[in-house]
């Protein structure tokens, strides 16, 4: 029960809210060009199926369907053979020039193009906090232990590597597949040089699936000073 309550809290929930966030910029995005090209939009729909509410503004009925795995927007003369009253021809997407159905048919994936980009520009400048290779926590009788690390420690180099961030440790531990690391160290103001053999762990994720991955058996304080903030 508790292995699938953190699937769906960890993985189906955030990834169905991200889903509809990408599914609601393409949307908008064959909505807007649309309107702009003067084509008629008859229902705006985040997600497929049964309607679960909607209400018509303008002539445009805006919905909310059952299934979330998608959505659409429907414009007048969607279809090339769909039949459209005379006077409705001028607002009809399959009686506007090619160039214009274009636009319309292109503009979801290129809203999301855009999105993404603005997404990654805004975290780029804003920056995000990252922790440094800081030790907190020695586990008992751990390489880390027997190598003489101690809480307070702050790794700078592995095998001549510089390390700025606790990511870059784990990425190099886990590259070693076990091979002995040499460490340099920072403990209040001094650097020693240490060694140590990362210890294979045989580890299951929330599938069952099991996989070996390296360790030295130390945690981040994760206090406030372990962080810096990185553009």
């Amino acid at each position: 029960m508790e292995q699938s309550l953190g699937v769906l809290t960890h993985y189906v929930v955030p990834a169905s809210i991200l889903l509809g966030i990408l599914i609601l910029v393409h949307e908008l995005g064959h909505f807007i060009v649309a309107k702009l090209a003067g084509v008629r939009v008859l229902k705006f729909s985040l997600g497929f199926g049964p309607k679960i509410i909607g209400k018509k503004i303008g002539e445009t009925e805006y919905m909310l369907s059952l299934l979330p795995l998608g959505g659409y927007v429907k414009p007048l003369g969607e279809s090339p053979d769909e039949p459209v009253a005379e006077e409705d021809k001028p607002f009809a997407l399959n009686h506007q020039s090619l160039p214009k159905r274009f636009a319309v048919l292109a503009a979801g994936s290129l809203f999301n193009i855009v999105f993404a980009f603005l997404i990654f520009a805004c975290v780029y400048m804003v920056g995000t906090p990252m922790l440094i290779p800081k030790v907190g926590q020695v586990l008992e009788d751990s390489p880390a232990q027997k190598a003489g690390l101690m809480s307070g420690d702050i790794i700078i180099t592995i095998n001549g590597r510089a390390i700025e961030l606790w990511d870059e440790l784990s990425d190099e531990v886990s590259k070693s597949k076990g091979s002995e690391l040499t460490l340099q160290v920072r403990r209040t103001g001094e650097v020693f040089t240490t060694q140590l053999q990362p210890q294979p762990t045989v580890i299951t994720d929330i599938f069952g699936d099991t996989q070996t991955t390296y360790k030295i058996g130390i945690a981040s304080p994760g206090t406030e000073d372990c962080f810096v903030h990185k553009r």
